[in-house]
């Protein structure tokens, strides 16, 4: 309380006139966010991925805590980045998919070949899906790049077996 300020007049006053100063328990630190007051909760998550865990704290949030007026929730963190992560495979999947029809047409030059590879993607996928339940892994980023992945892989190996049963479909008609 004894600290000495200035007024803007040049005059020299003490704290303790201006304020009451005491000591309270209390936040060792004030943060803020967005020029918003916040507090952090982490949360270690083992076991269960992590959309289900925010998915569950969401739902029991909103059953049991009143936010007071000017007060909200906001998940962040590897969940945010989840988020993102997600929104952007929604672009890339189907993208990559596109793009996996456009190079077999060009190789092949025909629709029924192209739609005879791209159906076996399904299968593939599904054999990648059940490894993950066997194996007890969960859906993340890593699991979609990888699905990713397994979907080139396989439109590269269908594209190998369906080369190799056309020449030897035609070295067959040649010699008959």
């Amino acid at each position: 309380t004894d600290l000495p300020l200035l007024t803007p007049a040049g005059s020299q006053i003490t704290l303790g006139t201006v304020a009451k100063v005491s000591v309270t328990d209390g936040p060792v630190m004030l943060k803020s966010e967005n020029a918003r007051q916040s507090g952090w909760v982490y949360v270690d998550v083992r076991g269960r991925d992590l959309a289900s865990v925010v998915a569950d704290l969401r739902s029991a949030v909103a059953a049991n805590i009143k936010l007071p007026p000017g007060a909200s929730i906001t998940y962040s963190g590897q969940f945010e980045f989840l988020e993102r992560a997600n929104a952007r495979l929604k672009l890339v999947v189907p993208a990559t998919l596109v793009i996996i029809f456009v190079l077999l047409y060009l190789i092949f030059a025909r629709v029924d070949d192209v739609l005879l590879i791209m159906g076996t993607l399904p299968f593939a996928l599904t054999g990648g899906v059940w490894f993950l339940y066997l194996l007890d892994f969960n859906l993340s980023v890593a699991t979609g790049v990888g699905f990713i992945a397994l979907a080139g892989v396989s439109t590269e190996f269908g594209v190998i077996m369906l080369l190799y049963l056309n020449r030897a479909w035609q070295s067959r008609v040649d010699a008959g």
